[in-house]
């Protein structure tokens, strides 16, 4: 792969960044990912406590957003998690209050599909507008539960990690350090395949498997640094397909 190779790659990447407005997509995902971030994060316990103590999950993420996120916002969430409902105590009332949850968790991908059909030059069918509201309603919904899942994986590999490094300390010299690292590779993964059952999920069409295992490998290096990056992070697994 040559310098002119990469060089070609970046600068169409980021005209192409230009030309679809992608700064005011981004700025719409941003507040979209506010509104909704409760809510996903809400869900993500809930479908965790499935597998794991909502404890265990609601302090990890906790410890996550410390620092990252505004302390009104940390606050905000504790309060949320100090009122939810696990799973298996469900009634009908917190049913319907469940499914309203994942409706707004999903508004962000909902969000993320508009710009991804101008972004990749997807032309819209005109069809049946219920039929479509419908499909994009279930598909917003999967990348819900598929996140949440992920999330409780994810949390579920780091405790698993930390603990056995804490056991086979007495039998050889395996710093938990080790077991960070590991863990942190293993949340790398699951992010980019996150990324990569988005990007062959949520639009109505998708690339081939390597443009899109590269481009969601480039989108979590982008969506680390910044939220409005992912936008980026599209528009370069567009252009990646096509050179």
């Amino acid at each position: 792969m040559s310098w002119g190779y990469v060089n070609n790659l970046v600068t169409r990447t980021i005209r192409e960044w230009l030309k679809d407005n992608a700064i005011i997509y981004s700025a719409a995902l941003a507040y979209y990912f506010v509104l909704s971030l409760p809510a996903l994060l809400l869900f993500s316990v809930s479908i965790g406590s499935i597998f794991l103590k909502s404890e265990h999950l609601q302090s990890t993420i906790i410890n996550g957003l410390q620092g990252a996120a505004d302390e009104r916002v940390v606050n905000m969430i504790i309060l949320l998690f100090e009122r939810i409902q696990e799973i298996n105590s469900l009634s009908i009332s917190a049913l319907v209050g469940f499914i309203f949850l994942l409706w707004s968790a999903s508004n962000i991908f909902r969000q993320l599909k508009k710009f991804l059909e101008r972004a990749w030059d997807i032309k819209t069918t005109k069809p049946n507008r219920i039929i479509n509201f419908t499909r994009d309603t279930i598909m917003s919904f999967a990348i819900v539960i598929f996140f949440g899942c992920l999330l409780s994986i994810s949390i579920f590999v780091e405790r698993f990690l930390y603990t056995a490094s804490k056991l086979f300390q007495q039998f050889s010299p395996f710093s938990p350090v080790n077991a960070n690292y590991t863990g942190s590779i293993a949340s790398f993964l699951i992010l980019v395949l996150f990324f990569i059952f988005i990007y062959k999920v949520l639009p109505d069409k998708s690339f081939n498997f390597k443009s899109i295992f590269v481009g969601s490998i480039v989108t979590f290096l982008l969506f680390y640094y910044s939220l409005i990056m992912i936008t980026l992070g599209a528009e370069f697994t567009k252009v990646y397909s096509e050179s």
